[in-house]
């Protein structure tokens, strides 16, 4: 007879993290001033994109846990810090780059410098996941390190130490190349309260307004969900509300805990004019160096929450929010790093709250129906 065993806590999906966050290289191979170096010119070459830079400090200081925003300073040395804390804080970057002389991380980029080729071997139990070797020649390449790199299952790209912008396009491809993918989200479980019906069954394009979006979605190349507050009948897979009483805040953060390593397309079901085109044009405009990426109308002060892409790193940043008494989506995009699209279009973002907003919408748009 087996015996279950007993699960005691609830089974989560984790992001896909390491020490220093989801993509993270240690520079090895080079000299810490050489590196520093390096890290000084990626720093100021590649301004676009959230990079952190891990390395020693030899000088002992007490001015620890110290918070700088514009004219204030923050200190305090009742500060505590562990593997999570360090998770929490690489999450809202790109890419760390580690000073390998001093910490391993899960990547390598090695350098060629002779001179520190003992230290190098002494490292090679840290050689675990090289992407690159900064050499003049293949030729250049210690033997050695040449059998640690054809017992890899992947391509090693080989980076001319002469040419200024080789280290900087690998590391700003690899950046690209390791984003995290899009899948749509439709809002489909309010209580449609005001509309005295479900507005996500709402037929104005011939067929149900979550259909309507979800199909346009999928002709973008787009996996598509469903969010609900209850698992019901759908043409496309559901995502049950797992916070309950949050409403579009509370769908969002079901999604990231249904999958917390993709972004989200969260489009809302009451939008009538949304078209494959404005969508295109948000996905096309995407900055997964923002926690998130939004129109906002020309004519207001504030970005529409619900046709937005939720980078991963988003979720934590709705936790917190939440975690201290707030549930609106658009004041989290408020006060976060988002990147801003400005539309001039008002009708494209036209909702449907009430019977009399759906019968003026019918009269205008299909006279002949009315």
């Amino acid at each position: 007879m087996s015996v279950k065993k007993h699960q005691k806590h609830t089974k989560l999906v984790r992001r896909k993290s390491s020490e220093f966050g989801r993509l993270a290289w240690s520079f090895m191979g080079a000299s810490c001033t050489h590196i520093q170096q390096m890290f000084d010119q990626i720093r100021h070459r590649l301004p676009h994109l959230h990079l952190a830079f891990v390395d020693a400090d030899h000088q002992l200081s007490i001015d620890f846990g110290r918070v700088e925003s514009q004219e204030k300073r923050i200190r305090t040395e009742h500060f505590y810090w562990n593997q999570y804390d360090s998770q929490f804080f690489f999450d809202r970057v790109d890419a760390t780059l580690v000073n390998g002389n001093h910490y391993p991380a899960e990547r390598q980029i090695v350098f060629i410098h002779p001179e520190k080729e003992a230290s190098l071997q002494r490292r090679i139990p840290q050689l675990t996941h090289v992407d690159a070797v900064v050499s003049k020649s293949p030729q250049d390449i210690y033997p050695w390190l040449m059998d640690i790199l054809q017992q890899q299952e992947q391509d090693v790209a080989i980076l001319s130490p002469e040419d200024d912008k080789a280290l900087l396009g690998f590391i700003e491809h690899q950046i690209c190349v390791h984003r995290a993918p899009l899948k749509a989200l439709v809002l489909a479980g309010g209580k449609s309260t005001r509309m005295g019906t479900d507005k996500s069954q709402l037929h104005i394009h011939g067929q149900t307004q979550e259909n309507y979006l979800a199909d346009l979605c999928v002709g973008l190349g787009l996996e598509v969900y469903i969010s609900k507050r209850q698992s019901t009948a759908s043409s496309y897979p559901v995502i049950e509300d797992r916070f309950d009483d949050l409403g579009p805040f509370g769908a969002i953060c079901s999604a990231f805990r249904y999958d917390p390593n993709t972004a989200w397309l969260v489009i809302a079901c009451d939008l009538p004019n949304l078209s494959a085109k404005l969508i295109g044009e948000l996905i096309h405009q995407r900055n997964p160096s923002k926690y998130a990426t939004a129109f906002r109308l020309q004519s207001k002060p504030f970005p529409e929450p619900l046709i937005t892409i939720y980078e991963p790193r988003a979720y934590s940043r709705l936790l917190h929010f939440l975690s201290i008494g707030h549930s609106c989506p658009r004041k989290v995009l408020i006060n976060s790093d988002v990147e801003i699209l400005i539309s001039h279009d008002d009708s494209a973002f036209i909702n449907l709250n009430t019977p009399q907003d759906l019968a003026a919408y019918k009269k205008a748009n299909f006279p002949t129906d009315a």
